[in-house]
């Protein structure tokens, strides 16, 4: 059995696929959340973990040190080049229409508050001469966040819900994404704004530099983000990292992906004495 998400069962080998340690890293009161006393049970009864970073992976030993480091594997996410990829320059003039986008952005994906870190931006932003020539675009679906509430209110920040479409444009139409997130297992979000040719800047923290490579700008704290946000508007730096965003996103594909955690359930599924022959594995290989 191959748990996405955290399910146990009591009398089938299963395969745990590990997103995070989000809850251990920063100590949240694990016997409060049914769902991560349910992810603790899991860990417990799983034979093989797949990580989608060497961060998690760490991490997971780390927190879980009796899980043997041979029954661990990262198998990184992927991108889909149909859904993210360069927009057509209509399709930015349609989203700055839409929205009323008059002055040069920076861009927050996904952000919630806490351990996301958003509000290191505002402040970066604050550092800078020509602060009010820029705004922050917040894309989310979420509550904003109260630590940001100010800075709506005052028109730094402005929330937008967009869909797939919008998002791609909006990733294409910024001076640079940024992620200035203190953990993350992955961090999807920048091969999203690679994949759309958007500079990305982000923190150096967890996974993210494990996934960003070369091909982004790291900063750890507000002074340090505020250089990014001048060193990004240089035309030669931006051209830089779009060109090796391009390049980086090349790494990650669910093809790869699928095609790794196939081929270890297929091994466990050998080593377990069950012996199904090849064309039967064939017959149930995903599509």
């Amino acid at each position: 059995f191959a748990s996405t998400y955290y399910t146990s069962v009591e009398r089938t080998k299963t395969l745990q696929m590990v997103y995070d340690m989000i809850p251990e890293v920063f100590k949240f009161d694990i016997a409060r959340e049914p769902a991560w006393i349910e992810k603790h049970h899991a860990f417990s009864k799983a034979h093989f973990f797949a990580c989608i970073s060497e961060n998690t992976r760490r991490d997971l030993h780390t927190y879980f040190p009796q899980i043997s480091q041979s029954a661990s594997d990262v198998i990184y996410c992927g991108i889909d080049p149909k859904l993210f990829q360069p927009p057509t320059a209509q399709e930015i003039v349609t989203l700055h229409n839409r929205y009323n986008i008059t002055k040069p952005y920076f861009l927050l994906v996904g952000y919630s508050g806490g351990y996301k870190n958003g509000l290191q931006l505002v402040n970066a932003l604050n550092l800078l001469s020509s602060q009010h020539g820029f705004e922050i675009l917040l894309a989310t679906r979420s509550e904003i966040p109260s630590e940001l509430a100010q800075a709506v209110h005052q028109g730094v920040v402005r929330p937008v819900q967009l869909s797939d479409s919008e998002l791609r444009a909006a990733y294409s139409g910024a001076v640079a994404f940024v992620y200035p997130s203190l953990y993350e297992g992955f961090g999807l979000p920048i091969l999203e704004a690679m994949a759309c040719n958007c500079p990305v800047i982000t923190n150096s923290t967890s996974s993210l530099p494990e996934v960003a490579g070369g091909a982004a700008l790291y900063a750890r704290d507000a002074n340090e983000l505020a250089s990014a946000l001048c060193e990004v508007q240089k035309p030669e730096v931006q051209q830089r990292l779009i060109q090796a965003g391009r390049e980086r996103v090349r790494h990650f594909s669910w093809e790869q992906s699928a095609e790794k955690l196939w081929s270890r359930i297929v091994s466990l599924t050998d080593s377990q004495g069950l012996n199904p022959t090849r064309n039967q594995l064939d017959d149930a290989r995903p599509q």
